[in-house]
């Protein structure tokens, strides 16, 4: 065996895999869950789809054998975590590319209230960009965008996001607002006073929106979450009213929109969410609480 499962964190209803690494000829493989042999599970790579907690949590390994004898790895623990970001109240809209394999015409919003967003040009999935999971990707022209009903009373996002450095495009946009307003950096003088003095972090750390340059502070996959002063409007993500310049360059792995104002206990449990799932623990800063652990 020359690569060991790795443990990772598991969310309920999602999908991981575990796979086990060995040098020989003529291997099989045969998985187990606290040591009993999984029925059917014998490839190299173990898939759980829909995590369950009652189904899934336990201790799994591997045997790897051939006509020469047999090796089995370490076990590795799965707990599957219950929490999820819908369970704080006033979830608006959540968009999640990390299991899709390819842009449909919808984008299909996993809140329930049903604000699919439609793709307009060539958005297309990027798949295993990090962590194994998938992202959407924005080329930064003016046809490419997705869509949704106006949401008036927007409080507190979150994005998973990286910006190309030679992006010009903004964090969030409308058909007739322009609330969200970044250029150099991620909020110029324009944007809602709602947004500029809201509070702004990116990998649960606050920055200056007028100040910190949004690409540089985005240049690898990132975790950024707003949370307002005030009700703002959007609509869009990667295309400004009817402008052509203003269209996002890089990938958006998710998106979550809320029209109640979080608490920083909330926002510090999303955050070590989206960074658990995506594997962006290492940047967090040491003293956040779901650094090490998820929530």
């Amino acid at each position: 065996i020359t690569a060991q499962p790795q443990a990772q964190t598991v969310y309920g209803d999602s999908n991981v895999s575990y796979s086990v690494t060995a040098e020989g000829k003529y291997l099989t493989y045969q998985w187990k869950k606290d040591g009993v042999e999984l029925a059917s599970e014998t490839n190299a790579t173990l898939n759980i789809t829909d995590a369950n907690a009652t189904l899934h949590d336990g201790n799994y390994s591997v045997v790897v054998s051939n006509d020469f004898g047999s090796e089995e790895t370490a076990q590795i623990k799965v707990s599957v975590s219950m929490w999820y970001p819908a369970l704080i109240s006033g979830l608006k809209l959540w968009l999640d590319a990390s299991d899709l394999s390819i842009a449909g015409v919808n984008w299909i919003d996993k809140s329930g209230n049903e604000n699919n967003a439609n793709k307009n040009g060539s958005p297309a999935i990027v798949t295993n960009i990090q962590n194994g999971l998938s992202a959407m990707s924005y080329l930064g022209v003016a046809s490419d965008y997705h869509e949704w009903s106006d949401i008036n009373d927007i409080r507190t996002v979150f994005w998973v996001i990286r910006a190309n450095p030679t992006n010009t495009g903004w964090m969030l946009a409308d058909d007739n607002q322009h609330h969200f307003h970044g250029d150099t950096f991620f909020w110029n003088t324009s944007p809602s006073g709602s947004v500029t003095n809201g509070v702004l972090n990116v990998n649960g750390t606050t920055v200056n929106g007028q100040t910190a340059n949004m690409n540089s502070s985005l240049a690898i996959l990132s975790i950024v979450s707003l949370r307002t002063t005030g009700n703002v409007e959007a609509s869009r993500f990667s295309k400004d009213r009817h402008e052509n310049f203003r269209n996002w360059k890089g990938e958006l792995g998710e998106l979550m929109i809320y029209n109640s104002v979080l608490t920083e206990s909330e926002i510090l449990k999303t955050e070590g969410y989206l960074a658990n799932k995506w594997g962006l623990t290492d940047n967090l800063p040491t003293n956040h609480p779901y650094k090490d652990t998820a929530p």
